[in-house]
C-alpha cells in the first residue's frame, strides 16, 4: 500500500511524507492520508491539521474525514450469492470484531457481520448457531473459531458454507479443521477476503476476493488532490470493488458467475 501511494502520488505531481505519529506532523500541510486504526483523540488532532484529509482502507468518522475502501457490501452479498448458487445452504459467517481504540475492547461491529445477518434475514435464511465472531483478524483467532464450530457442531450439522471475514482468519479455521478431519469443501465450503499471497498456498487453496490494493491507493491519490485543488467540504467514500478468485476451498456453481 505505502509504495503504491508513492507511485501514484509522484504521478499526480503530489509530495508524500511519512510521519512516525500524529504529533510529527507539521501544521502547513494541504493534505493528509490516513491508514489504519485512530482513537478520537487522534481524530480529533487531524480534524485540527487540514480540511484536505481521506482515509485509505476504512473510515472511522465519514462526517469529518474522505474515504476509499473496498465496498463491503457488496463483497459479502455476492460472496452469499454465490454459495446459494452453488446450494451451500445454510450460511455461517466467521468473523473478527470492531476494535475500539477508545475503549480498547473489541465489540461485534465489523461492517461483514452486519451486511451478512442483513441479507440473510432479508432472505429468511439467517441462523444465529452458524455465527462465530472472535477479536482480532489473525489466523490465532481464526483457529479458535475453527475449534468452537467443532465444538458446536457435528459434522453433520455444520452448514454447507462459511464466509470468513479475511484470509488470515481462514487460515486458522482450515488448521483447525483439518485437524478435526473437516474436508473443505466437502463438508463446508469457505469463501475469504483479501487475496493474500499465502491463500493459494494453504489446503485446500481459498476461494478468496482479490482487493486491489494499488486501485485503491490510486482512487485515495486522485480523490485527494480533487479535494485540495478545489477545496470540497462535502466528504465522499468511494467504494472499490473486488473480484472473487475461485479456487478449491468453493466449488464454483457451473450455471453462475
Amino acid at each position: 500500500m505505502r509504495q503504491s501511494l508513492v507511485e501514484h502520488g509522484k504521478q499526480a505531481n503530489l509530495k508524500l511524507t511519512f510521519y512516525p505519529d500524529i504529533d510529527h506532523i507539521p501544521h502547513d500541510i494541504d493534505g493528509v492520508m490516513a491508514v489504519g486504526e485512530f482513537d478520537s483523540d487522534a481524530l480529533h488532532k487531524l480534524r485540527q491539521l487540514t480540511p484536505h484529509r481521506i482515509f485509505v482502507d476504512s473510515n472511522p468518522d465519514p462526517h469529518h474525514f474522505n474515504s476509499v475502501q473496498p465496498n463491503l457490501q457488496a463483497i459479502t452479498e455476492q460472496a452469499i450469492d454465490q454459495l446459494i448458487a452453488a446450494g451451500d445452504t445454510p450460511i455461517g459467517l466467521i468473523n473478527g470484531g470492531y476494535w475500539n481504540k477508545d475503549q480498547q475492547v473489541t465489540h461485534q461491529q465489523d461492517p461483514r457481520q452486519k451486511y451478512f445477518e442483513s441479507r440473510l434475514r432479508e432472505l429468511q435464511l439467517f441462523d444465529s448457531r452458524f455465527l462465530f465472531i472472535g477479536g482480532e483478524f489473525s489466523v490465532a483467532s481464526g483457529y479458535r473459531l475453527g475449534q468452537q464450530v467443532v465444538q458446536s457442531l457435528s459434522k453433520q450439522a455444520l452448514p454447507k458454507g462459511f464466509l470468513v471475514g479475511s484470509d488470515p482468519l481462514a487460515v486458522g479455521v482450515l488448521q483447525a479443521f483439518n485437524e478435526n478431519k473437516i474436508t473443505v469443501p466437502t463438508d463446508t465450503a469457505i469463501i475469504s477476503i483479501n487475496d493474500i499471497d499465502i491463500a493459494r498456498y494453504v489446503s485446500p487453496p481459498l476461494t478468496t476476493f482479490h482487493i486491489d490494493t494499488d486501485d485503491l491507493a490510486a482512487q485515495a491519490i486522485t480523490t485527494l488532490k480533487d479535494t485540495i485543488i478545489f477545496d470540497r467540504s462535502q466528504k465522499r467514500m468511494v467504494l472499490v470493488d473486488a473480484k472473487l478468485i475461485y479456487r478449491k476451498s468453493f466449488v464454483k456453481p457451473t450455471n453462475k458467475s
